[in-house]
């Protein structure tokens, strides 16, 4: 049995995955030019601010947030990205 903590943890995973897809869509979508033009070093930078920005709000989202909460909210997450998926709104057509 997992412990409380761990539920938690678990969790929060599920709705920030859901969360980080959708904003990764968002910004393929609407920031061609960045990654058009972007270096290795602008790359590496975006990616390490982005890992921990999410590794602070994932940690202080899971001690603040209950299991159920998170729970909830994910599975409204990622039954958004699947409609959105389903209706060919996900992704637009170039």
């Amino acid at each position: 049995m997992p412990t409380p903590s761990k539920q938690r943890q678990s969790a929060a995973l599920f709705l920030f995955v859901a969360i980080q897809f959708g904003l990764w869509i968002l910004v393929f979508k609407y920031t061609d030019h960045f990654w058009e033009t972007a270096s290795a070093f602008s790359l590496t930078v975006f990616a390490a601010v982005n890992v921990i920005l999410w590794w602070f709000l994932l940690s202080i989202w899971e001690r603040h947030v209950p299991a159920k909460v998170s729970w909830a909210l994910g599975t409204v997450a990622w039954l958004l990205l699947f409609f959105l998926a389903l209706t060919d709104r996900l992704i637009p057509h170039q």
